[in-house]
């Protein structure tokens, strides 16, 4: 059970990665990137894309990011209980947060990384 808050935070995570590569081409080094990771999504980057996650919506997913450095070690289940509790509403958050991003394929495009397209002239 204790997988599937795990798996969630890492998939959201691999979306935090492609964006921090691709557009902001800006990938954090050193023992607490991941949470730098996390923080760098619920910034604006000016001419490149608007905040991906709300401040609210960081602080949420922060708990799974958490959760996840202690999955299998350290699996308290009153913790495992509260996060398959709010998962379902920190996913519809993130959901409403990151996918309909307009401003960020738009940011994609003029950047060139949508492939076959090239930058507004």
């Amino acid at each position: 059970m204790g997988s599937v808050p795990h798996d969630f935070y890492v998939a959201a995570e691999k979306v935090f990665e492609v964006v921090a590569r691709e557009l902001d081409e800006k990938v954090s080094a050193g023992g607490d990137r991941l949470r730098r990771l996390l923080e760098q999504m619920t910034l604006a980057i000016p001419g490149v894309r608007p905040a991906l996650l709300t401040k609210e919506t960081g602080q949420q997913l922060d708990e799974f990011r958490a959760f996840r450095h202690v999955y299998g070690f350290n699996l308290l289940p009153e913790r495992l209980f509260g996060l398959l509790l709010r998962l379902p509403d920190v996913a519809r958050s993130f959901d409403q947060e990151i996918c309909p991003r307009k401003a960020l394929h738009e940011a994609a495009v003029y950047l060139g990384k949508i492939p076959g397209r090239s930058r507004p002239r």
